[in-house]
């Protein structure tokens, strides 16, 4: 019934006992008594108590199996037990608590004490129980949010899918490492005319979600200008949409666009407020310096067109700066110099693939305990 007071179990093999607590408690909440653990548990099959108050000296079965018993059944596990008993030895109580009771009460008893312990052990309990639904709800929100999350990034792998056909003359590979489920740096690799790979990779500033909605915009916008022959034509393209239609969303990124011509053997690119990339050729390292401004900021970017001649064996290694800015324990950047410093040595002896592999496995070794602070995208590109 709706009005119904709690049902409170008393459980004692003395019948002065249980009329005496049965007076007291009455008031409050409805009482059950049991002369025996084998009543209690016949109770308990039909009705659903918020405490069970249980003597421990008893014949047959005594408090304390009493207790194992409920503790090991799932509907009985969580109903709050408190021992009311003469047994006053410390070691007595020690051993009560230990089973599980909530409280330990020697006999004989304040009654305005006992009803107010009853009284903050069921408040703790409805504390549990409030805690139990909140828990589950946000587990449901978390199981949802989980599912979004896991479509979001096949969305955004499928987003990354190369559109180029097969360069004999090149081979290339991408790591992508978003700091969480979906990130919001940015590839697309494609193939603009004949013998021409045309690579652009761009980092949204910002993490999570709302950089990979912005990238996914991107991308949008990219589509539209790819195709453009003018690397300045297109990077001003994409810029000139963002100051413009989506000036509101305040959205800033840093980007590089690439074109390898393997008939020509040349590399055009520009930058867009990007780090600098790199050029590696028999075991030097140059950085591909640009002059471009970051993108989506202010109406003329000043993008420039840098070129330089390739020969065979070089290799092109584009990333995002969620590789050199990430830090170890003490706050130093992996940077730049430790980069072009690996690739000087390294980039000679592993195909793209196993070189980006490696500057993973190089910059895990240097962060150590720390957690990585931003995406990562590696793009190695190799002239054969």
């Amino acid at each position: 019934m709706k009005n119904e007071k709690p049902l409170v179990i008393l459980v004692d093999d003395d019948p002065a006992n249980l009329k005496i607590g049965k007076n007291l408690l009455s008031e409050k909440y409805r009482v059950a008594t049991a002369p025996s653990a084998a009543r209690l548990f016949e109770l308990l099959e039909c009705n659903n108590p918020v405490m069970i108050l249980l003597d421990i000296m008893m014949p047959e079965m005594d408090g304390y199996e009493t207790i194992k018993v409920l503790k090991s059944k799932p509907k009985t596990l969580h109903i709050p037990v408190i021992f009311l008993t003469a047994m006053a030895e410390s070691e007595d109580e020690l051993m009560g608590l230990t089973l599980g009771a909530v409280d330990y009460i020697t006999k004989p008893f304040q009654p305005a004490l006992l009803l107010k312990r009853i009284e903050v052990h069921l408040l703790v309990e409805e504390q549990r129980h409030i805690l139990e639904r909140q828990a589950a709800v946000l587990k449901e929100f978390s199981d949802a949010m989980e599912e979004e999350l896991f479509l979001a990034r096949k969305i955004q792998q499928l987003m990354f899918s190369s559109e180029m056909s097969n360069i004999g003359a090149l081979d290339y590979h991408v790591a992508y490492s978003p700091l969480n489920d979906v990130g919001g740096d940015f590839y697309s690799i494609s193939e603009p005319r004949a013998s021409c790979l045309r690579v652009f990779l761009a980092d949204v500033i910002g993490h999570g979600v709302p950089a990979a909605l912005i990238s996914m915009l991107l991308k949008s916008e990219y589509e539209k200008v790819k195709a453009l022959d003018d690397p300045i034509q297109l990077l001003q393209s994409i810029n000139n949409a963002f100051v413009t239609s989506y000036r509101a969303l305040v959205v800033q990124f840093t980007g590089v666009l690439v074109d390898i011509d393997t008939a020509a053997m040349s590399l055009r690119y520009i930058t867009g407020g990007h780090p600098y990339q790199c050029l590696v050729r028999n075991s030097v390292c140059t950085p591909l310096i640009g002059q471009g401004k970051i993108i989506g900021v202010v109406p003329d970017p000043n993008f420039s067109l840098e070129e330089c001649a390739l020969q065979r064996g070089d290799r092109i290694m584009l990333f995002t700066d969620g590789l050199i800015e990430q830090t170890n324990s003490g706050g130093e950047e992996y940077g730049e110099a430790r980069l072009m410093e690996f690739l000087t040595s390294e980039a000679g002896k592993h195909s793209c693939m196993e070189l980006n592999q490696e500057i993973m496995k190089s910059l895990n070794g240097f962060q150590g305990e720390q957690n990585f602070a931003d995406d990562v995208t590696l793009i190695c590109i190799q002239c054969l």
